[in-house]
């Protein structure tokens, strides 16, 4: 399933965001302890404009693996983006 995130990634990075989403939906029903296909899913609700979905991804991802810094990156924009400007600083730091 780290393939299919991956493949979801390119498909995000080259504007195919809803085949992307359904690449990357199934690469966290595959594998739930993912947290690599769960920030890329993330970033790809991001780019869909699905805020809500995004930073639910994103916590997921931080939740499982808090270590991995690309989840609250990509939280932090999604919050951004969502106007909580000092929410989004938080996942900065």
């Amino acid at each position: 399933t780290i393939a299919r995130s991956n493949w979801g990634n390119a498909l995000v990075s080259r504007g195919h965001i809803k085949h992307a989403l359904k690449v990357l939906t199934e690469a966290t029903e595959r594998d739930p302890r993912l947290a690599i296909a769960f920030s890329n899913l993330g970033n790809a609700k991001r780019t869909d404009k699905d805020i809500p979905g995004a930073i639910d991804a994103c916590r997921r991802a931080h939740q499982l693996d808090p270590q991995f810094s690309p989840p609250l990156v990509n939280w932090g924009a999604a919050l951004l983006d969502d106007g909580k400007v000092e929410e989004a600083e938080e996942k900065f730091r």
